[in-house]
C-alpha cells in the first residue's frame, strides 16, 4: 500500500492509482475516492498496515473503502477474492476493540 501526506494538513491519503500525471487517485481520510492534484502532497511512502508507522495514521473509513475498492476490482479478476480477506483481517485488527478511531 502506498500513501501520501497532505502538505497542509499532514493527513495520510491512500494512493489507488498513480498514472504519473498531475493528479493522483486517492482515498481520503473520510473514505471518499477522489482525484486530487499531486502538488498538494509529499512523496509517496510505502506503508505496511500490519506495522503502523509514526505520523502515518489511517482512518477506519479509509481502510474499509480500500478493502471495498480492491474487493470490487478483485471480484472481476478473481471470483474467490482470496487475497483481500487478509486486508479485511488487518483492517479489523487495526480498528477493533480498544483501538483508537
Amino acid at each position: 500500500m502506498e500513501l501520501v501526506q497532505n502538505k497542509a494538513s499532514g493527513k495520510s491519503f491512500i494512493v489507488i492509482d498513480d498514472s504519473g500525471g498531475a493528479c493522483l487517485l486517492l482515498i481520503t481520510p473520510e473514505g471518499k475516492v477522489k482525484s486530487l492534484e499531486r502538488l498538494l502532497f509529499g512523496p509517496q511512502i510505502v506503508f505496511d498496515p500490519r506495522k503502523p508507522q509514526r505520523n502515518l495514521y489511517l482512518t477506519k473509513p479509509q481502510m474499509e473503502r480500500y478493502a471495498e475498492y480492491f474487493d470490487e476490482y478483485a471480484s472481476a479478476a478473481d471470483p474467490n477474492g482470496i487475497g483481500f480477506n487478509r486486508l479485511k483481517f488487518v483492517s479489523k485488527r487495526l480498528h477493533g476493540k480498544g483501538a483508537a478511531q
